[in-house]
Protein backbone atom coordinates (compact mmCIF):
# COMPACT_ATOMS: atom_id res chain seq x y z
CA UNK A 1 0.00 0.00 0.00
CA UNK A 2 1.43 3.37 -1.02
CA UNK A 3 1.90 5.81 1.85
CA UNK A 4 2.42 9.55 1.95
CA UNK A 5 5.55 11.33 3.09
CA UNK A 6 3.57 12.57 6.12
CA UNK A 7 2.63 9.00 7.07
CA UNK A 8 6.29 8.01 6.80
CA UNK A 9 7.32 11.01 8.89
CA UNK A 10 4.89 9.95 11.65
CA UNK A 11 6.31 6.43 11.45
CA UNK A 12 9.83 7.84 11.92
CA UNK A 13 8.62 9.67 15.03
CA UNK A 14 6.88 6.78 16.78
CA UNK A 15 7.56 3.55 14.86
CA UNK A 16 3.87 2.74 14.42
CA UNK A 17 0.90 3.44 12.22
CA UNK A 18 1.82 1.96 8.85
CA UNK A 19 0.16 -0.90 6.99
CA UNK A 20 2.17 -4.12 6.92
CA UNK A 21 3.24 -3.73 3.28
CA UNK A 22 3.76 0.03 3.14
CA UNK A 23 5.60 1.58 0.19
CA UNK A 24 6.97 5.11 0.03
CA UNK A 25 7.75 5.95 -3.59
CA UNK A 26 10.95 7.94 -4.10
CA UNK A 27 12.71 9.36 -7.15
CA UNK A 28 16.33 10.48 -7.32
CA UNK A 29 17.68 13.39 -9.39
CA UNK A 30 14.36 14.95 -10.53
CA UNK A 31 14.61 14.29 -14.25
CA UNK A 32 12.01 16.02 -16.43
CA UNK A 33 10.16 12.75 -16.96
CA UNK A 34 9.12 12.94 -13.31
CA UNK A 35 6.87 15.85 -14.24
CA UNK A 36 5.72 14.85 -17.72
CA UNK A 37 5.54 11.05 -17.46
CA UNK A 38 5.36 9.89 -13.83
CA UNK A 39 3.31 12.65 -12.22
CA UNK A 40 0.19 12.25 -14.40
CA UNK A 41 0.09 8.55 -13.47
CA UNK A 42 0.68 9.28 -9.79
CA UNK A 43 -2.12 11.87 -9.80
CA UNK A 44 -4.51 9.46 -11.50
CA UNK A 45 -3.74 6.77 -8.91
CA UNK A 46 -3.67 9.30 -6.02
CA UNK A 47 -0.10 8.34 -5.08
CA UNK A 48 2.22 10.88 -3.50
CA UNK A 49 5.99 10.59 -3.69
CA UNK A 50 9.27 12.03 -2.49
CA UNK A 51 11.76 13.25 -5.11
CA UNK A 52 15.34 14.33 -4.47
CA UNK A 53 16.79 17.30 -6.37
CA UNK A 54 20.43 18.24 -6.94
CA UNK A 55 20.18 21.94 -6.11
CA UNK A 56 23.07 23.36 -8.17
CA UNK A 57 22.00 21.36 -11.21
CA UNK A 58 18.33 22.44 -11.39
CA UNK A 59 17.46 22.90 -15.06
CA UNK A 60 20.78 21.33 -16.08
CA UNK A 61 21.70 17.72 -16.75
CA UNK A 62 22.98 14.71 -14.83
CA UNK A 63 26.65 15.65 -15.30
CA UNK A 64 27.71 13.21 -12.56
CA UNK A 65 26.82 10.31 -14.91
CA UNK A 66 28.87 11.58 -17.87
CA UNK A 67 32.01 9.62 -16.94
CA UNK A 68 29.92 6.44 -16.88
CA UNK A 69 28.81 7.02 -20.46
CA UNK A 70 25.19 7.45 -19.39
CA UNK A 71 22.95 9.65 -21.53
CA UNK A 72 22.69 13.27 -20.44
CA UNK A 73 19.13 13.91 -19.31
CA UNK A 74 17.56 17.24 -18.39
CA UNK A 75 16.67 17.92 -14.77
CA UNK A 76 13.68 19.90 -13.56
CA UNK A 77 14.28 23.61 -13.05
CA UNK A 78 13.09 25.55 -9.99
CA UNK A 79 9.70 26.40 -11.52
CA UNK A 80 9.10 22.80 -12.52
CA UNK A 81 10.07 21.60 -9.03
CA UNK A 82 7.54 24.05 -7.59
CA UNK A 83 4.89 22.69 -9.95
CA UNK A 84 5.70 19.10 -8.95
CA UNK A 85 5.45 20.15 -5.29
CA UNK A 86 2.06 21.78 -5.83
CA UNK A 87 0.89 18.56 -7.49
CA UNK A 88 1.84 16.20 -4.64
CA UNK A 89 5.55 15.49 -4.93
CA UNK A 90 7.57 16.46 -1.87
CA UNK A 91 11.02 17.68 -2.88
CA UNK A 92 13.95 16.53 -0.79
CA UNK A 93 17.67 17.10 -1.16
CA UNK A 94 20.11 15.05 -3.21
CA UNK A 95 22.96 17.45 -2.30
CA UNK A 96 24.21 20.48 -4.21
CA UNK A 97 26.39 18.79 -6.86
CA UNK A 98 25.89 14.98 -6.42
CA UNK A 99 29.38 14.07 -5.10
CA UNK A 100 30.40 10.99 -3.17
CA UNK A 101 29.83 12.55 0.23
CA UNK A 102 32.27 10.28 2.08
CA UNK A 103 35.08 11.72 -0.05
CA UNK A 104 34.36 15.37 0.77
CA UNK A 105 35.99 17.50 3.46
CA UNK A 106 33.91 18.46 6.49
CA UNK A 107 33.43 21.95 5.03
CA UNK A 108 32.36 20.58 1.63
CA UNK A 109 30.04 18.10 3.33
CA UNK A 110 28.25 20.87 5.22
CA UNK A 111 27.96 22.93 2.03
CA UNK A 112 26.63 19.98 0.02
CA UNK A 113 23.92 19.06 2.54
CA UNK A 114 23.04 22.29 4.35
CA UNK A 115 23.62 24.41 1.26
CA UNK A 116 21.26 22.28 -0.80
CA UNK A 117 18.53 22.75 1.80
CA UNK A 118 19.02 26.52 1.61
CA UNK A 119 19.09 26.47 -2.21
CA UNK A 120 15.85 24.52 -2.48
CA UNK A 121 14.11 26.62 0.15
CA UNK A 122 15.21 29.78 -1.70
CA UNK A 123 13.21 28.61 -4.76
CA UNK A 124 10.01 28.78 -2.70
CA UNK A 125 9.90 25.08 -1.84
CA UNK A 126 9.32 23.91 1.70
CA UNK A 127 12.69 23.38 3.43
CA UNK A 128 13.60 19.73 2.72
CA UNK A 129 13.41 17.32 5.63
CA UNK A 130 14.64 14.31 3.67
CA UNK A 131 17.89 13.54 1.86
CA UNK A 132 18.97 10.83 -0.57
CA UNK A 133 22.71 10.27 -0.40
CA UNK A 134 24.23 10.61 -3.89
CA UNK A 135 25.23 7.12 -5.06
CA UNK A 136 23.94 5.93 -1.65
CA UNK A 137 27.38 6.93 -0.34
CA UNK A 138 27.33 7.52 3.41
CA UNK A 139 29.10 6.73 6.64
CA UNK A 140 28.82 7.84 10.28
CA UNK A 141 30.32 11.29 9.54
CA UNK A 142 27.93 11.88 6.63
CA UNK A 143 24.92 10.72 8.67
CA UNK A 144 25.92 13.07 11.50
CA UNK A 145 26.20 15.98 9.06
CA UNK A 146 22.75 15.19 7.68
CA UNK A 147 21.25 15.14 11.16
CA UNK A 148 23.04 18.36 12.13
CA UNK A 149 21.55 20.05 9.03
CA UNK A 150 18.04 19.17 10.21
CA UNK A 151 17.41 16.12 8.03
CA UNK A 152 14.91 13.77 9.70
CA UNK A 153 15.30 10.89 7.24
CA UNK A 154 18.05 10.01 4.77
CA UNK A 155 17.98 7.29 2.13
CA UNK A 156 20.71 4.98 0.92
CA UNK A 157 20.63 2.64 -2.07
CA UNK A 158 21.29 -0.39 0.12
CA UNK A 159 18.49 -2.91 -0.42
CA UNK A 160 16.29 -3.65 2.53
CA UNK A 161 13.18 -2.89 4.51
CA UNK A 162 13.01 -0.07 7.02
CA UNK A 163 11.80 -1.05 10.49
CA UNK A 164 10.62 1.21 13.29
CA UNK A 165 13.85 0.72 15.24
CA UNK A 166 16.16 1.36 12.26
CA UNK A 167 18.41 4.41 11.91
CA UNK A 168 16.33 7.15 10.20
CA UNK A 169 19.54 8.54 8.66
CA UNK A 170 20.29 5.20 6.98
CA UNK A 171 17.04 4.18 5.30
CA UNK A 172 17.38 1.31 2.82
CA UNK A 173 15.48 1.23 -0.46
CA UNK A 174 14.59 -1.20 -3.16
CA UNK A 175 16.14 0.41 -6.22
CA UNK A 176 14.45 0.23 -9.62
CA UNK A 177 16.70 1.34 -12.48
CA UNK A 178 16.05 2.01 -16.16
Amino acid sequence: QFISVEEFEHFLADGTGLPSKAILLTFDDCYTDLLNAALPILEEKKISALAFAVSHCMGGTNIWDKALGAPQLRLLNAGELLEASRRGIEVGSHSRTHPQLTKTSDEQLQAEIGGSLEDLEATGLKRPRFLAYPFGDQDRRVRQAAGAAGIIGAFTVAPGVFRGNSDPLCIPRIEILR
